[in-house]
Formats: structure tokens, sequence, C-alpha cells
């Protein structure tokens, strides 16, 4: 029942998000894209890139300790800032469900950036685009790529230093507040503010 709302994409998130608005402009009043993926991937990012084969790649594919996902998670978080343990214990809760490799197995399957460039011309909505400077898995040249893009409407694009991708949680307050005030809805113009002599 909801007419149109802002979207907020973040990570392979983000890809969903901008798509959302290129094919229903109706729906999307405002889009944030947080370190977005969608762009064509590097052989270092391509999620379809080869996986560890063997004893080795059984074991990975099947058994990932809390261990294995702190590890994961940190090298997406820059000093000071730190993993938070329950986000740990979320990502191997989340991950060992019931189904999760096949759903794994279909994301990959079906992954596919398709035409990105003629995807974000699309976009009719307002959009901010936030990244983290430091961020080791998409890096924050990206964030240009995508307000050059999308040529059909507003891009600001702003830059956190010493963050990477998950920037909303080592400055969720300052993320927060920079989403909170591209969303407000723009004053109304004061008494004389027009041009002089108009009507």
């Amino acid at each position: 029942g909801v007419a149109d709302a802002a979207v907020v994409g973040t990570s392979s998130g983000g890809l969903t998000a901008f798509r959302l608005a290129a094919l229903h402009p109706e729906r999307v009043s405002r889009l944030v894209l947080v370190n977005s993926a969608g762009l064509p991937r590097t052989p270092a990012t391509n999620p379809l890139r080869p996986r560890p084969s063997g004893l080795a790649g059984w074991i990975a594919a099947r058994w990932r300790s809390p261990a294995f996902w702190r590890r994961a998670l940190e090298d997406n978080f820059v000093p000071p800032h730190a993993v938070p343990p329950e986000l740990v214990r979320m990502t191997y809760d989340m991950n060992r469900r019931a189904g999760w490799r096949d759903i794994e197995a279909a994301y990959l399957a079906n992954f596919s950036t398709g035409d990105p460039q003629a995807m974000l011309a699309r976009v009719r909505a307002p959009v901010l685009v936030l990244w983290g400077l430091d961020n080791r898995t998409l890096t924050h040249l990206e964030a240009e790529v995508f307000a050059h893009w999308l040529s059909g409407t507003s891009a600001a694009v702003k830059k956190y230093p010493g963050t990477g991708h998950y920037v909303y949680l080592e400055e969720p307050a300052l993320v927060a507040a920079d989403i909170a005030a591209f969303l407000a809805p723009a004053p109304p113009p004061t008494a004389g503010t027009g041009i002089p002599g108009g009507r």
C-alpha cells in the first residue's frame, strides 16, 4: 500500500535500489546509495571469481565458523573502528540458516551487473551517494562514476575518511545525520527572495 518512498541501498542492496528507482521512478522519491554495488566488477571483486576447490573448498562452502565471519568483516572495517561482536554473531547465524547454500548458489548463478550506465541514466529521483573513503571492497572512485552516470537527475557525493565498506556502522551518527538532511523537505521560499520587480 505504499505509493512511493525514499529508498536506501547499501552494498549489493544498492544494485536493487537503483534498479527499482530506474524501472519504477514514480515509486521512489529519493535515493541513497551507500558503498553501492552494481558497477562492472574487477576480477578481484567479481562474485563469480573462482573459489577454492578440493577439500578446502568443500569445507569453506559448508562450514564457516564465527572466526571466519569475524575475519571477513574485519577486512571491511578501518581501525580504530572494530567489528561489533553482535554483528559477527548475526552474520554467523544468518549464514547457517536452513537453505542458505541454495540461496547463495542461486544468487551467484543469476548475478549480473547488466548495463548499469543505461540503468542509472533512467533514475529521476534526487540521489545521495555516500562512500567510505578507505573502502577496500569497492573503491571510493566508484562514487564519481555513479554520480556521472546518474545523468537524468541531481546527485551529491560525500565520502567519509577513515571508514570502509560498513561506514554506516563505523560512523552511524554522521551517516544518519547526512541522510536525514537529504530527506528533509526543502524549506519554503522566504519573502523577498524572488527576482526584483517580478510577480
